[in-house]
C-alpha cells in the first residue's frame, strides 16, 4: 500500500452498460494495492464533453497538419498545440516529498464542445500566424473529401 496513490480517477465511456475491460484491469490493480483498506467508490456522469467529430478532426487533421509543417512527431505537435492554445488548462503540481514544482498541460479529453471549438480557432490562428499554414475548417475538409455531415 505504501507508494500507492490515495485516489484513483478513471474516465471512460460506458459500453453496453459495462465498464471497459482495460479500465477494470486498472481498477483491480489499484484495489489490490489497497487490500484491507476501507475505500469509497462512487460514479458520476461527466459533463458534456466534446463530440466524436471534433476529436476526429483535431487528431486527424489539425495535429497532423502542424506535425507535418514543423517536423514534430504527432505527439509533440499535439503537446505544443495544447500548451500554446489552451493555457487555461495548465496547472502546477508539487511533488509530495516537497520537491520540485512542475507544470502540467490541459488534456483534450476534458474539454467541452465549446472549449474545443475555441481551441481549434486558436490553433488555426497560431498555424497561420507562425507557420504560414492554412488548415481547412471541418466543413471545408468534409467538402474536399465529398463527405456529408450526419
Amino acid at each position: 500500500m505504501k507508494g500507492t496513490p490515495k485516489k484513483k480517477c478513471l474516465l471512460f465511456r460506458v459500453r453496453h452498460g459495462k465498464i471497459p475491460d482495460a479500465k477494470l484491469v486498472v481498477l483491480d490493480g489499484w484495489l489490490a494495492d489497497n487490500d484491507g483498506a476501507l475505500v469509497e467508490l462512487w460514479a458520476q456522469r461527466c459533463a458534456t464533453r466534446h463530440s466524436d467529430a471534433q476529436r476526429a478532426y483535431w487528431f486527424g487533421v489539425v495535429v497532423p497538419a502542424v506535425a507535418s509543417a514543423t517536423g514534430y512527431t504527432f505527439d509533440e505537435a499535439h503537446d505544443a498545440l495544447m500548451w500554446e492554445c489552451w493555457p487555461e488548462g495548465r496547472r502546477e503540481l508539487k511533488l509530495l516529498d516537497g520537491g520540485a514544482v512542475y507544470a502540467v498541460r490541459a488534456t483534450f479529453t476534458t474539454l467541452s464542445t465549446t472549449e474545443v471549438s475555441e481551441l481549434m480557432e486558436r490553433a488555426w490562428r497560431l498555424a497561420a500566424e507562425t507557420l504560414g499554414l492554412y488548415i481547412d475548417s471541418p466543413d471545408e475538409y468534409r467538402e474536399a473529401r465529398n463527405e456529408h455531415r450526419p
